[in-house]
């Protein structure tokens, strides 16, 4: 598949995810809909991926391709805590198995993205790592942004109550 049709994929994943979540259901128009409404993640996911790939051995679309063919820890991950939030009712037991268990899929797609940046992209062992280091920290700074603006500025409202 090519970048597209894999980014194409990951917003039907968030998709599927949400209406899972969400509803316990799956039908076309909730994933549809969850997959439009998410669709900034794989725009988000090429930018910090163009940081990975660049002087890859290859051209820019095939070496995007492999990057985003590496999401599939993520994916199931994110599969597995929407079903998971069905099932669970207390959702504070859900929030604290998704963040203790977001480490597996980490660290897999850093391992995964290690290996091509050394095998497909025939980067050196050092700069294979500090490309890595590099994308996941990009990765984790706009989750925390993101999650900041979703939670409407909260870490604004706690630091102003100290002012």
């Amino acid at each position: 598949m090519n970048a597209a049709a894999l980014m194409a994929l990951t917003a039907l994943v968030l998709g599927t995810a949400t209406a899972v979540a969400s509803t316990g259901r799956v039908t076309p128009a909730l994933v549809i809909s969850g997959s439009v409404a998410w669709s900034f993640v794989p725009l988000v996911q090429l930018l910090t991926g163009l940081v990975l790939v660049r002087g890859a051995a290859m051209s820019r679309g095939e070496a995007l391709a492999r990057y985003f063919a590496a999401h599939t820890a993520w994916s199931l991950w994110i599969l597995a805590a929407a079903v998971f939030a069905v099932l669970v009712s207390n959702p504070l037991a859900w929030l604290f198995t998704v963040l203790l268990t977001a480490a597996v899929p980490m660290l897999l797609t850093a391992r995964r993205l290690v290996r091509l940046c050394r095998t497909d992209f025939a980067f050196a062992p050092g700069l294979a790592r500090r490309r890595v280091a590099i994308h996941q920290a990009l990765t984790v700074a706009v989750i925390l942004l993101y999650g900041e603006y979703a939670a409407g500025g909260l870490l604004r409202r706690l630091v102003g109550m100290f002012r």
